[in-house]
């Protein structure tokens, strides 16, 4: 999956985005805020990430890079998940 803007890339994660996962999470000021990521944060703990999200069902779960399209640098990540249709309690209530 691939959505653009201008200024940014969002789409699948990819080996290359090794360097830049562990640059941005291997920051105790992020890392802080983050329950369910180690610090510090390892290649090994990047690559691994990456496994897990090309094994993951698009039909429930897509996890995305955001690049920075002038650099081509990673600066972050982001999940678009299922919304259950059936669940109508939560439509219209601008969520």
């Amino acid at each position: 999956m691939k959505i653009e803007n201008k200024r940014l890339i969002l789409r699948n994660w990819e080996d290359g985005d090794v360097e830049d996962i562990v640059d941005g999470l291997n920051n105790i000021e992020v890392a802080k805020w983050m329950a369910a990521i180690p610090y510090p944060y390892t290649e090994n703990d990047a690559k691994q990430f990456i496994e897990h999200t090309k094994g993951q069902d698009e039909n429930v779960k897509i996890s995305l890079a955001i690049v920075l399209k002038a650099s081509n640098k990673v600066i972050g990540g982001t999940e678009i998940r299922n919304i259950n249709k059936k669940k109508k309690w939560i439509w219209n209530r601008g969520i």
